[in-house]
């Protein structure tokens, strides 16, 4: 059998099996070390090592020292967790991504010895959770010829005044700086442009001001992926202009993630700054603030493209708001928010998101309003193409105005028979009141269905029992 044919293990067996029934051990040890040759690079391409000692618990897990010595060839991923032993010495010919974590670990005094970019000559990427470095590490990372992607999240990183840290961000493609605490910099250079950057996400860093922040993002003109999450709890009114952004800045950028609270003219001008004039962006999540009417208006310039739009913790987002995403965004695929109401569902006119596969909200019924039940019922059944519907939209304690929409047949719940692709289904308050009647015409009409889960029915007998019945006609398997 020629070692590049990879046979599926269930095939390797019935082989082996074949072999010694028919006592040709020369055959069975031929296949048996392809497959072993074919396996090998496959077991060793990741390595997770872990040793961790935090006082009270001592854990480990992965590969002996001796063993990733022996292999350290065929690794590509190197992840290690709390410890630094096979980091050390070991010379890593072919690792192209490396993770060190030493959250647990009791000193990082160590890591400052280990010559990580000489040690690594193929690292691409490169991950640091709760780590710092010594200003030669940069200067060794600055002659590295492969370092695309860093992404750190610790509690600090010291940036030396004048060390290479801005000129290493200048060669790489992809930069994340995760909640860390930025000390020592130097003032951040107003003539450098981080032009090879394709990706940027500063999420809750201190050490640098908003502006500052800003100033980062508007230096990287060839951004396709932007994220910025900023914790200031300031109100709005206390807070200033930071800068415009010029129209068009970022015309590359299709991932547009925002949690920062900002001035709505700010706002506005992100919005006004992503895109060719036409609107780019193709993955949108937005934070808690109160975003304005006019970066809605703002947002609805990149209505044509967007695919996946997520508001599950846009806390002011508007139900008529949510909803022309739906009426409007004819590629959406995926919608998450709040809650909706069935007012506004029939109010706002018809869904042209034909393609929409994930719908996560609420959807709440007025007392005077349900007769609309059935109405809504039908706006749903038009997407055909619906894998996951999940009625949650928040915790099980927040207030809304209105019940739940009743998933009963006698409200029209029938018209969902169109929605053949739908596989999982999940109510996760526990307000539904679900009966066997409907779960079974559910488990009936969907021949798809692999999953009814979350809080069926308020009732903690009758949601078990509901739930005995879902497991006895095969569903919730666990993969």
């Amino acid at each position: 059998m020629p070692p590049s044919i990879l046979l599926d293990v269930p095939e390797i067996m019935s082989l082996i099996a074949s072999y010694l029934n028919g006592k040709d051990l020369s055959k069975c040890v031929c296949v048996s070390k392809n497959w072993y040759g074919i396996f090998l690079p496959h077991r060793w391409r990741v390595i997770h090592s872990q040793f961790q000692d935090t006082g009270y618990i001592l854990s480990s897990y992965g590969p002996k020292d001796e063993a990733i010595f022996k292999h350290r060839h065929l690794i590509q991923e190197l992840l290690l967790v709390g410890e630094l032993d096979p980091l050390e010495t070991y010379h890593y010919p072919n690792t192209r991504h490396l993770l060190i974590d030493l959250y647990y670990a009791k000193s990082t005094s160590r890591l400052l010895k280990v010559d990580i970019a000489g040690l690594h000559p193929s690292l691409v990427s490169l991950e640091f959770n709760s780590v710092d470095v010594p200003p030669s590490f940069w200067t060794a990372m600055l002659s590295h010829p492969h370092i695309k992607i860093m992404r750190w999240k610790c509690k600090y990183l010291t940036i030396h005044d004048g060390s290479a840290f801005w000129d290493v961000c200048r060669k790489l493609e992809s930069l994340t700086l995760d909640g860390v605490a930025i000390y020592n910099k130097g003032a951040i250079p107003n003539d450098i442009i981080f032009d090879g950057l394709r990706s940027l996400a500063i999420l809750r860093i201190s050490g640098l001001n908003r502006a500052e922040q800003m100033h980062l993002f508007l230096q990287s003109p060839n951004l396709e992926s932007l994220e910025w999450g900023y914790a200031d709890f300031r109100s709005s009114a206390d807070l200033s202009v930071i800068r415009p952004v010029p129209r068009n800045h970022w015309p590359r950028v299709n991932k547009f993630h925002i949690d920062c609270n900002l001035k709505i003219a700010d706002y506005v001008s992100i919005f006004e700054g992503i895109g060719d004039g036409l609107g780019n962006i193709v993955d949108l999540r937005l934070g808690h603030q109160q975003w304005g009417e006019q970066t809605y208006q703002a947002i609805a310039l990149h209505y044509g493209n967007l695919v996946k739009v997520d508001l599950s913790s846009s806390y002011h987002t508007s139900s008529p708001v949510i909803l022309d995403f739906l009426c409007f965004c004819p590629r959406l695929e995926f919608l998450s928010a709040r809650a909706v109401y069935a007012k506004d569902i029939v109010e706002r006119g018809p869904w042209i998101c034909l393609q929409l596969r994930v719908l996560t909200t609420l959807i709440l019924v007025g007392e005077e309003d349900r007769d609309l039940q059935p109405a809504v019922f039908e706006r749903l059944s038009t997407l055909v193409q619906l894998k996951e519907l999940m009625m949650l939209g928040g915790s099980s304690m927040e207030p809304f105005n209105g019940s739940l929409l009743e998933f009963r047949l006698d409200q029209g719940m029938g018209q969902l028979a169109s929605l053949q692709n739908l596989a999982k289904l999940t109510f996760r308050v526990p307000y539904f009141q679900l009966e066997i009647q409907e779960v079974e015409w559910m488990m009936e009409t969907w021949k798809n269905l692999k999953c009814i889960t979350g809080d069926l029915h308020s009732d903690r007998e009758a949601n078990a029992e509901l739930v005995r019945v879902i497991k006895s006609r095969g569903l919730n398997k666990k993969p």
